[in-house]
């Protein structure tokens, strides 16, 4: 009889092809990724009969139940964000609370994300926090506890999109000191402004979203579903937001003022790009609150920043879409709080989407 090899090597093979596992146990009622009554917000990739992919943060599946206990089963590519290898996180959310970090394995496994609800009809929102850099998630199903049964979706009827870098994606969001370094655990893009909004209007939210994205950068943004993976185009027509929130310069302006006929010429085309998928659409264009007039010293970054996109905006209006506009995010305070590498802080998420939502209760009349 040939030796057995040591369970610590089994271990290192199994988690080395990404073959780990979960510890919790199946559940008797089992659901397709593909049930109607399973609603997938955010684009996704759904090609693949085995279940639906996203890379961009906030995608989110959502499903009514009556059942004590659920479990998903997801497979995680992993990736590579700011140095540091990982895997996506999800926020459960049950009932409109935040209940449980979801912190996955690479590879395929099968995930408890509710247990011991009450008897009656529970909403489950599984969201994801992180961003496309760390790869491509599948949802391959989810199961019940024996009794348990999906309810009919309850669609929203109304629709929101981020656009931007990582202050879009809830970058560092949850971290208290602006000198602590990014950590895929205080990354949540439920906290961001979009996600924040979407909430307080009663509508539903995606994302297009890439840490250290430009307005070069954002030129490619509607040509594949994932700017890392080279993943299959989808159709971003399925998605009709309607309204729309372009958060971009940060990156750019960190870099020096541009000249204000370059950067105008060049966010016109993105916006052009954007009312092409999305014709209703209310587009918003937004100052940043990463940039300050302090430093460096003798830039005026938020004011210059601010003024470029203020006038683009009416500029744009003057042209004949008058469905484009302009909000000012004020630079971030200290007394607010500061993230990770000078990102906003839940706080400041929560004072810019309360900006954006007073925008669309007055001009889409919410």
């Amino acid at each position: 009889m040939k030796p057995r090899p040591p369970v610590s090597l089994l271990l290192g093979a199994l988690l080395a092809t990404g073959l780990a596992w979960a510890d919790d146990a199946p559940l008797p009622v089992r659901i397709g990724a593909d049930d109607a009554s399973i609603r997938y917000i955010g684009h996704f990739d759904r090609q693949d009969a085995a279940g639906p992919k996203c890379s961009w943060s906030a995608c989110t599946a959502t499903l009514r139940v009556n059942g004590a206990d659920v479990n998903v089963r997801l497979s995680e590519g992993g990736g590579k964000i700011q140095g540091q290898q990982g895997v996506n996180q999800w926020q459960v959310v049950i009932d409109g609370q935040p209940a449980k970090i979801l912190k996955p394995v690479q590879g395929e496994g099968l995930y408890r994300i509710a247990s011991g609800l009450p008897p009656g009809e529970h909403l489950i929102e599984l969201v994801r926090r992180t961003e496309g850099s760390l790869g491509v998630s599948q949802l391959l199903g989810f199961e019940l506890s024996a009794g348990g049964r999906l309810l009919e979706p309850r669609p929203k009827r109304r629709h929101i999109e981020t656009i931007g870098a990582s202050i879009m994606c809830g970058y560092g969001v949850e971290a208290t000191d602006p000198e602590e370094r990014f950590s895929i655990d205080t990354e949540n893009a439920n906290l961001s402004v979009g996600a924040v909004a979407a909430r307080a209007v009663q509508a539903d939210f995606s994302s297009l979203c890439k840490s250290g994205m430009t307005l070069q950068g954002a030129r490619n943004l509607f040509m594949s579903e994932s700017l890392m993976h080279g993943a299959p185009d989808v159709d971003f027509f399925s998605i009709t937001p309607d309204a729309v929130l372009i958060n971009l310069g940060t990156n750019d302006f960190a870099k020096g003022n541009p000249p204000q006929r370059t950067w105008t010429d060049a966010f016109k085309q993105l916006v052009a790009r954007v009312r092409a998928f999305y014709p209703n659409a209310m587009i918003y264009i937004s100052s940043s609150p990463v940039l300050t007039d302090l430093w460096p010293e003798g830039q005026i970054a938020w004011s210059t920043h601010a003024t470029y996109m203020r006038e683009l905006a009416s500029a744009l209006g003057q042209a004949g879409d008058a469905r484009v506009r302009y909000i000012e995010f004020p630079s971030q305070l200290r007394m607010n709080g500061i993230g990770a590498d000078y990102h906003p802080s839940i706080k400041t998420q929560e004072l810019m989407a309360q900006t954006w939502v007073k925008a669309l209760q007055k001009d889409l009349g919410w």
